[in-house]
């Protein structure tokens, strides 16, 4: 079997210096959790998207 490697790299940022676009991004997807459906676990999750028109989709 043939192995393959993959490095990923990442940068930390506090949400101070994320732009305002980003901090909006995170806002939404926070938000999404409050209507997550999770009857089992009570884990909730949200996600938000921006697409390129700038319109967001948060699921």
């Amino acid at each position: 079997m043939k192995s393959e490697s993959i490095e990923i790299k990442y940068e930390t940022l506090s949400f101070d210096e994320l732009n305002n676009k980003e901090k909006e991004l995170i806002e939404y997807a926070k938000n999404a959790t409050y209507s997550a459906y999770s009857p089992y676990s009570s884990f909730s999750v949200g996600a938000a998207v921006r697409l390129e028109n700038d319109e967001i989709i948060i699921r």
